[in-house]
């Protein structure tokens, strides 16, 4: 599934007229561009708890908080390359997952909010984050303004 996600990405995004992919439709709320920049930085987040497991005896996870509505971290930064930067950051991504062993999906660590905690609980966290980003994507870019 993981692999999937950057051709739903480019499908949905195709579907979202040009002219909403770069605005905040919705103030106070993130635009199309914001939740791909988001998801973008998140594979980075993931990661370093995937590496986590690999390095330490039953790692203690923090808790991430994303940028608030507010944060113009995003706004600045170009949607093709974002577009390009997930593709290639998720393929990076499942090379990774791929050496793992059964061993390694066994693994158990403890995190700041979740209970009990693992390497498998944060593969579905990942597939969680496309799915929630994903969505953000859809409702910023095609969702009807007021309903």
């Amino acid at each position: 599934m993981l692999s999937q996600t950057p051709a739903v990405l480019e499908h949905l995004l195709s579907e979202i007229p040009a002219d909403r992919r770069d605005v905040r439709r919705v103030e106070g709320q993130w635009g199309v561009k914001e939740w791909l920049c988001h998801l973008v930085d998140a594979q980075d987040v993931l990661m370093a708890r995937f590496r986590q497991f690999e390095n330490e005896t039953n790692p203690l996870i923090a808790d991430y908080e994303p940028p608030a509505p507010s944060d113009s971290r995003f706004r600045d930064r170009d949607l093709d390359s974002a577009i390009s930067r997930f593709a290639e950051v998720r393929s990076a991504s499942i090379q990774t997952l791929q050496r793992y062993d059964n061993a390694f999906w066994n693994l158990s660590g403890r995190h700041e909010s979740f209970s009990p905690y693992g390497t498998r609980i944060l593969l579905s966290h990942m597939l969680n984050v496309d799915y929630a980003h994903l969505l953000g994507m859809e409702k910023a870019g095609l969702g009807k303004i007021g309903s």
